[in-house]
């Protein structure tokens, strides 16, 4: 396979599982469903998953052990580690802690 081809494999296995996560019923997703929707490998599936995490973000474990995954623009609660772990410096959707002192 030429380097061209392989890109092209690889955009259209990208285009596929962006379309998984297409429907408004479909926020999050198992790896294992995108592999039965898409008819892709399950390498191919957690390879591009790992690979574009400007498009998707791993979102927890199913039951059964299986990574769910999300849109990485999905809205939500969501911490951000700014120097260390001192409360004061944790943005909780957006805002700074409201208990945070000025800098």
């Amino acid at each position: 396979m030429s380097v061209n081809q392989t890109t092209e494999a690889a955009s259209s296995a990208l285009t596929r599982i962006e379309q998984a996560f297409s429907s408004p019923d479909s926020e999050m997703r198992t790896v294992g469903g995108i592999v039965r929707e898409t008819g892709l490998a399950q390498e191919v599936v957690e390879t591009i998953l790992q690979q574009h995490p400007e498009k998707f973000m791993r979102a927890g474990v199913s039951p059964p052990g299986s990574p769910v995954y999300r849109r990485a623009t999905t809205n939500g609660l969501y911490t951000v580690k700014v120097s260390n772990d001192a409360p004061e410096n944790r943005i909780h959707n957006g805002e700074r802690n409201a208990t945070a002192a000025p800098k």
